[in-house]
């Protein structure tokens, strides 16, 4: 925006970021009122802090507060409506928020192995997160037949299938609490059968009875 701005007018002057943050925050959540949405996703990945100078870490955390605080603020008038977490919570300075979270989905959508998808739940396993309602996400293929990678794991094996398959596996220290996929119209367009992979992810997860 600024750089579109500054082209326009060389006069220009951006706004304040922190108060353009908590503005374009209110904004997107005017619609849950409108529309009566059940809830919102807080979507945040963050970087960490661990190699931040102090100066740094102070002005990442005044931005993230800016953020969060207008979240918080809209939730605790709004305890009715659901709130999930989508990211990375490990990059959270405070991590209060995420007590108050149905799901904390995490952000794997561009792993290329299933055994991936533990390794970053672990990362976001630290102190304050909690471990009991993570969601992991896969994509679907792409419609760019050019595009080799997405949707896919270990070159070849459909990435929803086994995200689907390391749902059901049990480990220790977090609970698996399903998978998002993302893109999932483009599992549509199937000769065969609308759908295919998407299904096949449910019912591996929820397999249905056998008559």
């Amino acid at each position: 925006m600024v750089k579109d701005e500054t082209a326009n007018d060389e006069n220009y002057k951006a706004p304040e970021f922190v108060n353009y943050l908590k503005s374009e925050t209110q904004a997107a959540l005017v619609p849950v009122a409108t529309y009566n949405y059940d809830g919102i996703i807080i979507g945040y990945k963050g970087i960490s802090t661990i190699y931040m100078t102090d100066a740094e870490k102070e002005a990442y955390q005044k931005e993230q507060e800016a953020f969060l605080n207008e979240i918080t603020t809209w939730y605790n008038n709004n305890t009715n409506k659901i709130i999930s977490f989508e990211g990375n919570p490990q990059n959270l300075i405070n991590k209060t928020i995420l007590q108050s979270c149905k799901h904390i989905i995490l952000n794997t959508a561009t792993v290329g192995t299933s055994s991936q998808l533990s390794i970053e739940t672990l990362k976001a396993s630290v102190e304050g997160v909690p471990t009991d309602r993570y969601i992991v996400v896969a994509a679907t293929r792409s419609l760019d037949t050019t595009d080799k990678t997405t949707g896919y794991y270990d070159g070849d094996l459909r990435a929803i299938v086994e995200a689907a398959y390391w749902v059901t596996f049990l480990e220790s220290g977090f609970t698996k609490a399903g998978l998002g996929i993302y893109n999932i119209q483009n599992d549509y367009y199937n000769p065969t059968r609308v759908y295919q992979y998407a299904k096949e992810a449910i019912n591996i997860m929820n397999p249905a009875p056998k008559k």
